[in-house]
């Protein structure tokens, strides 16, 4: 799964929803994984072009947290490294 869509105009986006995210980190949580994910913090840093042109997806933090409690795994989550991006390491 990958937050950027580069489908081109007029083509399917296969847009990313929460439900899919969230679905991806239910099959991985078995494993041991890093997934990162833009945060909505990248609204500060990006072009009102890339908001709204369908081609990026953001994610809530407290939202994929709240989901990864949810599954109950184990998990690290880092915010620190730049404000447009957050990783979650899902433990095995």
């Amino acid at each position: 799964m990958h937050c950027y869509n580069d489908s081109g105009e007029g083509k399917p986006s296969h847009e990313v929803t929460d439900e899919k995210a969230k679905a991806v980190l239910d099959d991985l949580a078995a494993f041991g994984v890093g997934m990162n994910f833009l945060s909505e913090g990248a609204f500060l840093s990006a072009g009102s072009t890339d908001l709204n042109n369908g081609r990026y997806f953001y994610f809530k933090p407290e939202e994929i947290i709240s989901y990864c409690r949810f599954l109950g795994a184990r998990f690290i989550m880092r915010h620190d490294y730049h404000p447009g991006d957050f990783t979650v390491y899902l433990l095995k």
